[in-house]
């Protein structure tokens, strides 16, 4: 029951962030300014991800590339809190990495310029570059 309570707490905090982040679109659209305090109260600039987003959900933003298939099954690495060994870890690592800096540059700092290195060697199953 406490699981089941949690996991609805956490995902109605994730819809009304997001919520806030497609706020934005709909106050420009009104002249509503970040200035208005119905905008402060209501709305925010920002990027969602979490380990299971689909990197392609992002289209073509660049950056270090990561197949679909591989950052699903990384998804599935259970926190057990036991050791899955250097490589599990540096591939989750450079998973996060990854995710983070398309979901910032494809919401929030489009401008930002894309990394071109993964921040733990091996990169994520196999993958070296972007």
């Amino acid at each position: 029951m406490l699981e089941v309570e949690d996991n609805q707490v956490r995902s109605l905090r994730r819809r009304q962030l997001i919520h806030r982040f497609q706020n934005v679109i709909e106050f420009a659209r009104h002249d509503i300014d970040a200035d208005d305090p119905f905008y402060r109260h209501n709305a925010g600039k920002g990027a969602y991800w979490g380990i299971g987003t689909n990197p392609a959900a992002y289209g073509p933003v660049g950056g270090l590339e990561c197949a679909p298939e591989r950052a699903a099954r990384l998804a599935r690495v259970r926190t057990a809190l036991r050791d899955y060994g250097d490589d599990t870890r540096a591939e989750l690592a450079n998973w996060g990495y990854a995710v983070c800096d398309k979901a910032v540059r494809r919401w929030y700092l489009p401008q930002a310029p894309a990394p071109t290195r993964w921040p733990m060697p091996g990169g994520i199953g196999g993958s070296k570059g972007g």
